[in-house]
């Protein structure tokens, strides 16, 4: 691991000059102490390097890489037994720390000797699986986070992010009979310490199984540690607390985190702002092109407008028409039921007078083939009349004159 966890001992824990203390206040009494301690060089297996990081009681954790590759070459030929009982024994070893002492200085000492990332895996998945049940970390319920009890976070998901926040909301409440002290009550400074220990070892347990990088670790560990220790503070104290807490290299890696998500937000906010620019310039050439519509769409309702009164007068005119066109059906069908009768009548008096002059000329024949002369012209006078009195007639009736 590089960067701002690298060669700085974790929060709340000593420094490493001071070899007679852990993390808390008191010096710590482990159960089962080994008959004769292990020496760093003579580690060969896990088991020895947990007894050993144990064993030291919260100081740092010093081994080479050469040892941690002999680690690394015993888990490959491990057996299931062994690693269960490892698990067993880190069991008895953590009654001893209840402040969480030892679990972030194991953790450096594996970066800071470049340890193979399969050991660091087994060994987070070690200690994963051992805090699972400890007060600080253990889930609750979904039934009972569902319920929303106050402070409480959704335990539905198990992820470092939860833990962090299990962490960070428990510490506060949580008792010297929950961690194995009944006899003596937890201190301020000794709570402190747990909640820096326990997020502490949460973020670097996690890192590995979920390889977060830099970034990732310092905004777990500034959302959910150091973001209850940025109370105002004055210069002076600000300059003693870089000063003692924080080694160069550490305060360099958390700034360039910062510089970075810094550098994100301002390449990200100059992203929002172009994006900006061209949507503002989409929305103008937008209005513009509502605008042309609207004063196109104006346009043609006007249009439309002119053209429903033209065709509403069109309408009118057609009803017009029509009404006249019906008005004149009905007067030819009277004017033709009048021709018919008048047809009727002028063909009856046509034919009663062609019959009556027919006969007068009838007569008068067969007065001329008897040589009645005189009776001739009469009859033939008569039938002369007559016609000149029906040709008069019908040239009256057609608005003519005969002569």
């Amino acid at each position: 691991m590089t960067g701002p966890m690298a060669d700085q001992p974790p929060p709340g824990g000593e420094t490493p000059t001071d070899p007679d203390r852990a993390v808390g206040s008191t010096v710590l009494e482990h159960t089962g102490p080994r008959a004769d301690p292990i020496k760093a060089s003579d580690i060969s297996s896990l088991p020895e390097l947990i007894e050993f990081a144990y064993g030291l009681k919260g100081k740092q954790v010093r081994v080479t890489r050469k040892v941690l590759e002999k680690v690394s070459g015993w888990l490959k030929d491990a057996e299931a037994d062994s690693i269960s009982s490892l698990a067993t024994r880190l069991e008895e070893l953590s009654a001893s720390d209840p402040l969480l002492t030892v679990p972030p200085r194991l953790f450096v000492g594996l970066e800071n000797a470049g340890a193979p990332h399969q050991l660091k895996l087994r060994v987070a998945q070690l200690f994963r699986h051992h805090l699972h049940n400890h007060p600080l970390f253990v889930p609750c319920p979904v039934s009972q986070s569902t319920a929303g009890a106050p402070g409480e976070v959704n335990e539905e998901s198990d992820t470092g992010d939860v833990w962090l926040r299990r962490a960070r909301i428990r510490a506060a409440d949580i008792s010297s009979g929950d961690i194995g002290r009944p006899e003596t009550e937890l201190k301020p400074l000794e709570r402190d310490r747990l909640k820096t220990n326990a997020i502490t070892t949460a973020a670097l347990v996690f890192s590995v199984l979920e390889d977060w990088d830099n970034g990732r670790l310092v905004r777990g560990l500034s959302e959910n540690l150091w973001i209850d220790s940025a109370a105002p503070l004055s210069a002076n104290r600000i300059r003693v607390a870089i000063i003692e807490t924080a080694t160069a290299e550490a305060l360099g890696g958390v700034c360039r985190v910062f510089e970075d998500v810094i550098s994100d937000v301002a390449r990200s906010a100059e992203q929002a702002r172009a994006e900006a620019a061209r949507a503002e310039e989409r929305a103008n050439n937008l209005l513009q092109r509502v605008a042309l519509l609207d004063e196109e769409a104006s346009r043609l309702r006007g249009t439309i407008a002119q053209q429903k009164e033209e065709i509403a007068a069109l309408q009118g005119d057609i009803s017009a028409l029509q009404n006249r066109i019906e008005t004149e059906k009905r007067d030819r069908i009277i004017d033709q039921s009048h021709h018919i009768d008048e047809y009727e009548i002028l063909r009856t008096r046509i034919m009663r007078s062609l019959r009556k002059n027919i006969d007068l000329l009838a007569d008068g024949l067969h007065a001329v083939r008897n040589q009645s002369y005189s009776v001739t012209e009469e009859f033939v006078e008569r039938a002369l009349e007559s016609m000149s009195k029906e040709l008069r007639q019908l040239d009256g009736e057609g608005g003519g004159q005969w002569s």
